[in-house]
């Protein structure tokens, strides 16, 4: 067999016809990738990666193997040597075998050449030679079984012809078909379980998972059993002897079946990728796998979309096939254009909260134009729905890094958002009222974001000790009258018994009414009679107010007493959020030594800041120059505090009122989270009764930018709550690669020059080079007969 493997290989390489194709096919390549501008463009994206190349080769191959193939029998039938070749002492079974691995050698010498790309890609990487090796030779493999399955369908397609063109046009149809055929049949079955049982006969289907340096054996053991069918069909074809002809089919039946059987129930999957990033975690699959009912997935981010989006929404779409896999027919996933719907789609998806974002694309030229997106997922759960942005948009960060920090943040959105509607028993919130806490239209856009996980409710606090045992979370927003001991014990013992808390409060106040209407107030300390129970947990809020130079603007100046606080970017609460937009917000430090509570600070000033102490007269007229904000040290204003915390009423007397049989003195392992600023949770009014407005949460009128405080809101409440451990998600950290543009502009044409003409020339060497080699043996031969 090896001398027949020999013979072949010989035969397609010592003739142009094998040179010219290998040609052909890097020069395509090359020229889409290098050349033309697009979507497949390496350069022209900026991403350190050959995911491009692993896109549109399949196609190229899906014409490229039959045209390679079709004479290998075909030929040998019109020149009446097959029945010749038969009647040699080896079986028809290692004809074929010889002749399907010739092919692949051949193109195996193509895909070595096109190692230069990878070289290129990782020289003009930023910094140099950051590319995911793993992927990418995870994508080779899964495209060298690609191609061996071509070959054997093409193989087949010339046995049954003595025409070269009827074999080639045979090939193309049945790759093709093998290909995208089964993609194309599902779509015209409304049946979300029959669709994916059809797609997954398909070979597209399991190369989409290989291409990104996946290796799923149930996808290699699908191509290997295609390609053991299509083997089998061609020694049907050839074999001329029905006593071997029914024992070879009936063994090698068996085998086919009994690898697909047991590729069924044993089966493995290995991600190559640097940063595992299609591995899910354990808390996405148990979640996915509850999953009872079928969730529609519909995905609008689609049409002509730049490279990072593009990224996106592929990145999007391999997690949601994921999801597919792991749950089979139970999910159903739509990509929808909203302009490609009736008028009023868009108004309808306005309406739900997804709200388009504007794009500005640079064209050549120099000219700008601009597009709305919708970086937006619906999640349809039985009667119930969820929109997801897929989007974080982090302010000072380049649109490059916004996008790598999307991808990395999609997980944790479907995933959170899921739990969310699938969840059976419905988790409890309150919102505690009687100290002149933040009125409930304040409070309207964060309740209704909140809703969409939790029920809320609102009360004041009772003499009864268990009245908050049924929440998981109370929010105490904005509080500008005293505790008394009776509600501080019951709040303390609701700690004690694991319950977590949100605190809202300043620790100095003003009087907005005489601001907004003569442009001073005089501040004063907020005195809620709060100060000990928060020393006791290992805190304190100082009645002050923090004047930052990073703020908001009003009336078209800086409003110093509005500071825009930077959020920590290590904690999964505040990772990927903008800043949060605050005002007249007051400081936190940290007090005791209570080394059972761990203290994480959440949000910062700037760092360019000024503590005004109360009482102080606050202007809104003031002006200041860069020495007023002296202050270096960027000031703590939320923090997380966990652990076991004491009781302020340890060797304290129960309050009058309360009946209860013992004091908890030390609580179970819990949370909560101290915020000195209650205008975080507030969103803002505009217009009287029916003519009422209100703004999203964080949303500032006056720059139109949404700032980070529904994210820290909302993220805060699901860390409280999170028993799944679903907010893991969001320490999920992809490398972002890109290329070096400052390099790739020095370089000029080189890159391109390098990537298209040294591939495409090197076949053409390397003929040359078999030439001589043949020529100089046959002259030796030659000289050594005479």
């Amino acid at each position: 067999m090896l001398t027949l493997f020999w013979k072949e290989l010989k035969s397609l390489l010592n003739s142009p016809v094998g040179i010219i194709y290998i040609t052909l096919f890097l020069s395509v390549i090359g020229i889409m990738l290098w050349v033309v501008p697009g979507e497949y463009n390496i350069l022209e994206n900026g991403y350190a990666t050959l995911s491009p190349f692993f896109s549109i080769v399949p196609t190229i191959l899906i014409v490229l193997i039959p045209a390679l193939s079709m004479k290998v029998f075909s030929e040998e039938k019109r020149l009446k040597t097959l029945e010749l070749l038969l009647t040699r002492p080896v079986g028809p079974e290692k004809i074929i075998f010889s002749k399907i691995s010739a092919i692949f050698a051949v193109l195996l010498i193509a895909f070595l050449f096109t190692f230069i790309y990878v070289i290129s890609i990782a020289y003009y990487a930023l910094p140099l030679n950051d590319i995911d090796f793993g992927s990418i030779t995870g994508s080779y493999i899964g495209l060298l079984f690609l191609t061996f399955t071509f070959i054997s369908i093409s193989v087949f397609a010339s046995s049954i012809s003595s025409n070269q063109v009827i074999s080639f046009i045979i090939g193309l149809l049945l790759c093709a078909f093998f290909y995208y055929g089964f993609d194309l049949l599902s779509e015209m079955i409304f049946s979300g379980k029959t669709q994916l049982w059809i797609q997954s006969l398909g070979i597209h289907f399991h190369f989409q998972s290989i291409q990104r340096g996946v290796i799923d054996s149930r996808g290699v053991i699908w191509m290997l059993f295609i390609s053991g069918i299509f083997f089998l069909l061609t020694y049907c074809v050839l074999n001329r002897n029905k006593k071997n002809y029914l024992k070879f089919v009936s063994l090698f039946s068996i085998v086919l079946i009994s690898f697909v059987v047991l590729n069924r129930f044993f089966h493995f999957r290995y991600d190559l990728t640097a940063e595992k990033r299609y591995t899910l975690s354990p808390q996405s699959r148990k979640m996915i796998e509850e999953i009872g009912q079928p969730l529609k997935i519909q995905l609008y981010l689609t049409g002509d979309l730049n490279a990072g989006f593009i990224r996106l929404k592929q990145e999007t779409l391999n997690l949601l096939n994921e999801f597919s896999t792991i749950a089979p027919g139970k999910i159903e996933i739509q990509v929808i254009d909203p302009y490609e719907k009736d008028n009023n789609f868009i108004s309808d998806l306005n309406n739900k909260g997804i709200a388009g974002i504007a794009v500005n694309e640079k064209k050549e030229g120099g000219s700008i134009t601009q597009k709305i997106l919708f970086p937006w997922i619906m999640i349809n759960y039985g009667e119930n729905s969820k929109p997801v942005s897929l989007l974080v948009n982090q302010k000072n960060k380049s649109g490059e890094e916004n996008l790598n920090a999307s991808i990395e943040n999609i997980e944790y959105q479907l995933i959170s958002s899921i739990n969310s509607l699938i969840r059976g028993t419905i988790r409890k919130i309150a919102f505690i009222e009687g100290h002149q806490e933040l009125p409930e239209t304040a409070l309207a856009d964060a309740s209704d974001f909140l809703s969409h996980f939790y029920q809320i409710d609102r009360g004041y606090l009772s003499n009864d000790i268990n009245q908050l045992n049924d929440y998981q979370v109370i929010i105490i927003a904005g509080p500008q009258s005293p505790f008394s001991e009776k509600e501080k014990f019951i709040l303390d013992q609701y700690l004690m018994k694991g319950g977590k808390i949100v605190w809202l409060v300043n620790g100095a106040k003003i009087q907005p009414e005489l601001l907004i209407n003569t442009g001073e107030s005089p501040s004063m300390i907020n005195d809620i009679n709060l100060n000990d129970l928060f020393f006791t947990y290992g805190v304190r809020i100082n009645p002050v107010f923090m004047q930052d130079m990073q703020c908001v603007e009003f009336q078209h100046q800086p409003f110093y007493y509005a500071p825009l606080l930077n959020p920590s970017g290590n904690h999964l609460i505040t990772k990927g959020i903008m800043p949060v937009k605050s005002k007249f917000v007051s400081t936190i430090d940290f007090v005791g030594n209570n080394t059972f509570i761990q203290k994480t600070p959440l949000l910062f000033g700037s760092g360019h800041s000024h503590i005004v102490k109360v009482p102080e007269m606050i202007s809104l007229h003031e002006e200041y120059d860069k020495s007023h904000f002296s202050t270096i040290k960027k000031e703590i204003t939320a923090v997380l505090l966990e652990g076991n915390f004491e009781s302020l009423f340890t060797n304290r007397t129960i309050p009058e009122g309360i009946t209860v049989n013992k004091i908890i003195t030390k609580s179970l392992h819990t949370q909560m989270i101290v915020i000195a600023c209650e205008e975080i949770i507030a969103n803002e009014i505009s217009g009287y009764g029916k003519d009422t407005h209100i703004w999203p949460l964080g949303y500032d009128q006056e720059s139109e930018i949404q700032f980070g405080n529904r994210d820290f809101i909302v993220n805060s409440i699901n860390y409280l709550t999170d028993d799944t451990n679903i907010m893991s998600l969001r320490n999920k950290k992809f490398q972002l690669r890109l290329l070096d543009r400052q390099r790739v502009r020095a370089a000029g044409v080189y890159p391109v020059l390098v990537n298209v003409i040294l591939p495409s020339i090197l076949p053409v060497f390397l003929f040359g080079l078999l030439w001589f080699l043949r020529k100089r043996r046959y002259s030796k031969a030659f000289k050594t007969n005479q």
